[in-house]
């Protein structure tokens, strides 16, 4: 067979192993592995041709089977002397995260390790397997092996290390800085030497051994006890003694053991007693990768109580001399190393280790916020106390770095609160507050000498940790409230328009005896400037970083001192020629943040200045895009922004906001003028801050798990039989492409009008208390409108009485020089004088005044009225004809009497709200026009219930009677008709005959009579109320009430016809009663 058949048939057999999925025939595919390595690995005539090919069918067939992994190392132990460093290679493509060794499989891998020196193949196979082990979690949430597995590598890998590396000088020094390579390329294609491999080898593996209770807090679905329930003291078991041994020397890993494996680590009194002086080991041997990895297991059992720590000197000295180890690489160190290690030391990256343990920092925030854990606010507190108890911590760069990132989570998880409490105690310490009198005299000296006031934000602003600045300049703006000092400087200014800035810091000072007041620089107007002018563009922190500043750029303080409102106070601290070069600097960054994110909205890629992290070119990957519709609000809030910055208008105080153009977003400028804090989060990009935090974490946990990659080779030799593999190949398919879009977020719309219920319709109460909250705000607009109204006619004639006083004509006198240019040839003796009187225009200038703030008034007054009704007017109309609406078309589709009398109620109900206010107001009374006709016309006309109530209202309030008289039908209740005939004529007046002529034409009394028939002493009842009203008006009328009284006459004659003679006695016998009378 040539090379090719072999290969072919090699592939077969591997393939029949990898089908057997159920019904495995162990022996079978043994033989078949065994046979596989034979070809492979053992034959001399064949290992050449088929090493590559066997090592990937194997790999293929233990990906199926795990467990043959351990007879392939049994045979392995019997022929590593033929086999040598090719089994290394064989063993790195096997998948040994899926096995789970034996104990006996351990032993062997210990008496290869610790039995045969660090050249021997036995040993690099050892820790080639040890290292391809998943050493992490199983997807239930289980270590994938045993604890006990654990923490007997462990102290199998620390007694490999006392043997072989104990007494090297330079043991630890280069497992921090070296590349992060595997084992295997460490030994053959870097060409360490065995001890650089092994040393580097041993710290990655111990690294990731779970061996501490908090190890397991990074899984969500952790058991609850994964961990025995006593921790073991490593002075009591035997089993510790080389833990023991190597602590006992001061090796620092064997120091990363205890407080990992033993009670040091796991007892807050240990700890404090003897695990700091070992954690003080690792930092002062620059193993910073390893400190952060034990501060992850420590500090969760300090942050409920954390004062053990805070006030230890030791933990705190030992966690700065990690930040400034950091920080570079000291001197002197590289003298004390061979040539070969010094060249990784000297390539180290520089502050890795910083952002690890950031990450490690927000990744204990993250976890404190679940539930039952200690909270945010314990973990902030914490980290904020150990980094400024160090001198002068506001200089050191790494724990600006960390403070920064701090505050940028306190801020997203809305806890800044508990991080300015303690900035805020540190900052009035610095100030001199709560000092002894010497300490203060020379602070003070310091000052006087020229020194500005220490400030955290060192400088005037800073470009870097924007964060950290908003903190510390919102804490120092709570100073100054509390203080009083900006509300004192403010007041100054307004009443003495000629002091200065610095006159009235002085008279502050002064005023409230401050021990220090800070200086003109740091005052907060000029501090948020500066840092607006620093901050990158794509900063999510910027529009509220310029809101602070118009807050206090466009306050107006004059009412708090008892003055009108007047111009905004901004301007006063911009008037020496720097700050107004600061005010023309302002403009322009305006000017390009808004360019910025003009172009950002396009979806442009604009490189953003002082941005961190890398570009996308840099990263390799897409990066992260804000949305352009956020992009587009900014745009338009950074040119209001400069809107406000421009107009001088604000700052003299003859601005009337509400007329001002749309463009000047006059709301929030109103917000700003009225100095309403919220913070405008709608600007905030939340959705950018989240990703970042995630990113953050994501370093630490990426760097806590295990990730065990599937060699490409694997892929290769995928079973195509098997139907249960189709879907992940589909999806391994479509990974390579790009992900799709998620469908659009539908955000559910609250309708602007609250819906109608059915239920309502039905019942009286409801449906009157739901129309009655939309009558009383319509009601109100009409009261408010009839105001203004009063109020112009008001204004109006005060000004008609005042023009005419402003001018006056007064008494004057002049001289005048006339020149005389002499005539026929005769010299003039000079010019003639002449006296003239006259009566000249005189303004009055106090009149004039008054009529200035008279036009003001009436413009506000115009601006007000003509402004559009506020949206709750036009929501309450428009509810309150929505159930109008729906309760007509309830009724008409099954008329049915609940309806009809909630539809009456309705009715008397508008009828109640009607008043003088609603009918000056075209609107109201159109819309209540309409309200009474439509419910007149459904449910009370022609209904006899309600008649004599329609009557009623029009008698008492006779403004009603053109709205509701034509929905008076007394011919619906003929029993009524007399009754109600005689109301009307009981009020009968002389200056009512209009409502009298009204009523009377709804009374059909040819109808009535026709269809009623009604008896003689009826007919004779009715005829003497006609006769009355006849009598009461007399022979000759008045030429205003002869539409009513013709109106009688004709009703008086259809009863005298109506089965004629019936009446005609009666009705000769009233005339001549009548004829007496009069």
């Amino acid at each position: 067979m040539n090379s090719s058949e072999e290969i072919c048939l090699l592939t077969t057999f591997a393939q029949m192993a990898q089908a057997r999925r159920t019904n495995v025939d162990e022996d079978f595919i043994k033989i078949i592995v065994l046979e596989i390595y034979e070809v492979s690995y053992v034959a001399l005539s064949t290992r050449e041709t088929f090493s590559k090919v066997g090592r990937e069918l194997l790999g293929a067939i233990t990906a199926v089977h795990p467990e043959i992994i351990s007879v392939l190392l049994d045979r392995v132990q019997e022929t590593i002397d033929q086999v040598g460093m090719v089994s290394l290679y064989l063993f790195k493509e096997l998948p040994l995260y899926l096995w789970q060794p034996s104990a006996s499989e351990i032993a062997v891998i210990r008496d290869w390790l610790l039995n045969h020196n660090l050249t021997a193949v036995k040993n690099k196979l050892a820790c080639v397997i040890l290292e391809g082990l998943n050493w992490g979690f199983a997807e239930q949430g289980a270590l994938h092996l045993d604890q006990a597995v654990h923490a007997e590598v462990a102290l199998m890998v620390l007694e490999a290390y006392q043997k072989y590396l104990a007494q090297k000088p330079y043991a630890g020094l280069i497992s921090e800085s070296m590349k992060q390579v595997s084992y295997l390329a460490s030994i053959v294609r870097y060409g360490e030497t065995p001890e650089t491999s092994f040393n580097q080898w041993a710290w990655n593996l111990i690294l990731r051994l779970k061996l501490h209770r908090n190890d397991c807090g990074i899984q969500q679905n952790c058991p609850a006890a994964p961990f025995s329930r006593t921790v073991p003291d490593m002075t009591e078991s035997p089993m510790f003694h080389p833990l023991l041994k190597a602590v006992k020397a001061g090796m620092p890993i064997g120091c990363y053991l205890a407080l990992s494996m033993t009670v040091v680590g796991h007892s807050i009194v240990k700890f404090c007693e003897e695990g700091i002086s070992l954690m003080g080991i690792l930092v002062q041997s620059r193993h910073l990768r390893t400190v952060v990895h034990v501060l992850d297991k420590i500090l969760p059992l300090f942050y409920p109580c954390q004062y053990y720590l805070l006030k230890n000197e030791q933990f705190l000295s030992n966690l700065l001399l990690f930040l400034h180890l950091d920080s570079g690489v000291p001197q002197g160190v590289t003298q004390q190393v061979t040539h070969k290690v010094a060249q990784h030391l000297t390539g180290a990256s520089h502050g890795d280790n910083m952002k690890l343990l950031n990450s490690m920092i927000q990744a204990h925030i993250s976890v404190s916020t679940q539930p039952n854990e200690v909270g945010p606010v314990a973990v902030l507190e914490f980290w904020v106390q150990a980094l400024i108890s160090q001198h002068l911590w506001y200089r050191e760069q790494p724990i600006l770095f960390l403070m920064d990132h701090l505050c940028k989570t306190a801020f997203q998880l809305m806890q800044e609160d508990c991080v300015q409490k303690l900035l805020y105690q540190q900052h009035k310490n610095a100030l001199g507050y709560h000092c002894d009198r010497s300490l203060l005299s020379s602070l003070v000296s310091w000052i006087v000498a020229g020194n500005i006031t220490p400030s955290f934000v060192e400088g005037l602003a800073t470009p870097t940790q924007v964060w950290f600045a908003w903190t510390v300049l919102n804490m120092e703006s709570i100073f100054e409230e509390d203080s009083q000092l900006r509300r004192v400087v403010e007041g100054e200014l307004v009443i003495n328009p000629a002091f200065t800035p610095e006159q009235a810091l002085k008279k502050a000072q002064a005023q409230l005896k401050l021990p220090i007041v800070p200086s003109l620089q740091r005052l907060l107007i000029y501090r948020w400037a500066h840092q607006a002018l620093v901050t990158p563009s794509d900063h999510p922190l910027l529009p509220l970083i310029w809101q602070k500043f118009f807050l206090l750029y466009l306050h107006r303080p004059g009412p708090q001192y008892g003055l009108p409102i007047d111009g905004c106070i901004g301007r006063r601290f911009f008037q020496s020629p720097a700050h107004i070069n600061l005010l023309k600097d302002m403009k322009r960054r305006l000017t390009e943040v808004a360019d910025f994110y003009h172009a950002a909205s396009k979806a442009l890629r604009v490189p953003a200045e002082g941005s961190e992290g890398p570009s996308e070119s840099q990263a390799g990957t897409p990066g992260y895009l804000t949305s352009p519709e956020l992009h587009t609000e900014l745009v338009r809030l950074f040119n209001v922004y400069i809107l406000w910055l421009e107009d001088e208008n604000f700052q003299k105080g003859d601005t009337y906001i509400p007329s001002l153009p749309k463009h000047y977003d006059i709301h929030r400028l109103a917000k700003v003028m009225q100095n309403q804090q919220d913070l405008w989060m709608e600007y905030l990009n939340m959705e950018r801050i989240h990703h970042e935090f995630q990113e953050t974490v994501g370093l630490w946990v990426q760097t806590k798990l295990e990730s065990h990659s599937t060699p490409y080779s694997l892929s290769v030799q995928l079973d195509f039989t098997d139907p249960l593999l189709a879907k992940e190949r589909v999806l391994s398919n479509l990974r390579k492409h790009e992900a799709p879009h998620p469908p659009l977020v539908l955000h559910p719309m609250r309708p602007p009008v609250p819906v109608i219920s059915s239920a309502v319709l039905l019942s009286q109460k409801d449906a009157i208390q739901l129309v009655c909250t939309d009558l009383n705000l319509l009601q109100q607009q009409a009261r408010t409108a009839a105001l203004r109204e009063s109020q112009q006619v008001a204004l109006d004639g005060e000004l008609l009485d005042t023009m005419p006083k402003q001018y006056a004509n007064r008494e004057e006198q002049t001289t005048l020089h006339l020149e005389c240019r002499g005539s026929g040839g005769k010299k003039c003796q000079g010019a003639a004088v002449l006296t003239v009187q006259f009566e000249g225009m005189h303004k009055n200038e106090a009149v004039s005044q008054q009529l200035h703030v008279l036009r003001k008034e009436v413009k506000q007054l115009q601006a007000e009225a003509t402004k559009p009704p506020s949206l709750n007017i036009v929501e309450a109309a428009v509810h309150a004809e929505n159930l109008i609406t729906a309760l007509v078309n309830a009724y008409k589709l099954q008329p049915t009497p609940g309806v009809q009398k909630v539809g009456i109620s309705l009715f008397f109900t508008v009828v109640d709200y009607v008043s003088d206010e609603t009918q000056r107001h075209p609107p109201t009374r159109q819309f209540f026009t309409s309200c009474i006709e439509i419910l007149g016309q459904v449910f009370i006309s022609g209904t006899k219930s309600e008649c004599k109530k329609v009557l009623q209202t029009i008698l008492k309030n006779r403004r009603l009677c053109s709205l509701l008289s034509p929905f008076f039908t007394p011919s619906a209740a003929p029993a009524e008709f007399i009754q109600l005939y005689e109301k009307v004529v009981k009020f009968l007046s002389e200056d009512n005959s209009d409502m009298i002529f009204m009523l009377l034409t709804k009374f059909d009394l040819k109808q009535w009579l026709n269809t009623t028939k009604p008896p003689l002493s009826d007919r004779t009842r009715l005829l003497e109320s006609i006769h009355l009203a006849l009598t009461a008006w007399g022979l000759e009328p008045d030429e205003d009430i002869l539409m009513p009284f013709n109106l009688f006459c004709k009703h008086w004659t259809y009863l005298l016809l109506y089965q004629f003679p019936d009446q005609y006695s009666d009705v000769l016998r009233l005339l001549m009663q009548s004829k007496c009378l009069h």
